[in-house]
């Protein structure tokens, strides 16, 4: 990872965890670094007068860019790593784990022990793409975190329309960067929500092109036939596997006395008790094609694509779904009657975020 540290810019006090080897080297400026006593645990001790709370200071040391490599050993003692710079002067350190370091635990100010996501890049990634054609990093991995990523969406947009670039550069362009950005897991799964009874859809950011969407499947679950009224949509599989099932609306080309002669057969059928209509129905909505999407897979689905999907995991199941542009209606299909219902999704929590910076919502 490359860390970059702004003046005052530090860590909270943490160790790396049990069976965790780290190597560091400064490339720019300078970092403190301060060495805690160690109690096993990185427990706080007690200041006398008051409820505030500090570690107890052993050592501190300024690392350079002449400095050798740091290394730190899983049984070395809690730690703070910072630029202390009174000038105005960026730190650029590079840094190793192995293996490799998802999240930082330690303790608040109150004694509770917390953790939080370590974040793999900042927001310099954006120049990164720009001085390098997207076949040299197509294939690579791009560490990201969700705040991060939705700037690179914006980049994506902003520069596509800048340059006046057709709709399918731009979503060639989004295509691959879904395809290489790697989410950390612990970020992620701070805001997935599962429910009981259906699949649960987390809001993680929009904008006026885009709407970035979490969507969480406990066992079994799935969705109805669908569109998207108009939006593109790319799904990226965070873990589990998802059955997708894309369709075709024949209705579409009907006319609408043929329309209301395939809903009346399959009512009579119904009724009749000779099946459930089906077959008639299917003169209206066809299955086309459909596939496992295994972890980390990338689909895109144009405007006009009707689709289902289902876990097929055996266990909870997460992805990634991105479109342009926002999805605030679907029409779902009845592949039994040959009936549609347009669906408008809930926008006022489109309008309200949670503390934890999503919403809640479902078809």
């Amino acid at each position: 990872m490359l860390l970059c540290w702004n003046p005052g810019q530090s860590t909270p006090p943490h160790r790396h965890g049990e069976d965790r080897h780290s190597w560091f080297k400064v490339l720019s400026g300078e970092l403190n670094m301060v060495h805690f006593k160690d109690d096993e645990k990185m427990r706080l001790k007690q200041c006398s007068g008051g409820d505030q709370v500090a570690l107890e200071v052993e050592s501190s040391e300024t690392i350079g860019v002449q400095s050798p490599v740091i290394y730190e050993g899983p049984d070395d003692a809690s730690h703070q790593l910072g630029n202390q710079s009174d000038s105005e002067k960026a730190a650029v350190s590079l840094h190793v784990y192995s293996p490799p370091y998802l999240q930082l635990t330690y303790e608040a100010s109150s004694g509770e022990e917390k953790k939080i996501p370590v974040v793999h890049y900042g927001q310099m990634f954006s120049q990164i793409i720009e001085s390098c054609p997207a076949r040299e990093w197509r294939g690579c991995e791009i560490f990201s975190n969700l705040s991060a990523f939705q700037s690179l969406l914006d980049d994506v947009f902003i520069k596509g329309d800048e340059q006046g670039d057709d709709e399918a550069a731009i979503h060639a362009r989004i295509t691959s960067l879904m395809s290489q950005i790697q989410i950390n897991p612990e970020e992620w799964r701070m805001h997935a929500r599962l429910h009981p009874e259906h699949f649960t859809r987390v809001l993680i950011g929009q904008s006026e092109k885009w709407m970035l969407i979490l969507t969480c499947w406990d066992k079994d679950q799935g969705t109805p036939i669908h569109d998207h009224q108009g939006s593109f949509n790319w799904i990226k599989i965070l873990d589990g596997q998802l059955l997708e099932e894309n369709y075709v609306c024949n209705a579409m080309e009907m006319t609408p006395e043929e329309q209301a002669q395939c809903e009346e057969q399959t009512q009579k059928a119904k009724a009749s008790g000779r099946g459930d209509g089906k077959q008639y129905a299917e003169r209206c909505v066809q299955m086309v094609r459909s596939g496992v999407l295994p972890p980390d897979s990338v689909t895109y689905l144009n405007r006009d694509i009707i689709h289902r999907i289902r876990n097929v995991s055996g266990r909870p199941a997460f992805s990634l779904h991105l479109y342009a542009p926002p999805y605030v209606k679907a029409r779902a299909y009845d592949v039994v009657s040959g009936g549609t219902e347009l669906v408008f999704l809930p926008q006022e929590t489109l309008k309200t975020v949670t503390d934890s910076g999503a919403s809640y919502w479902h078809i």
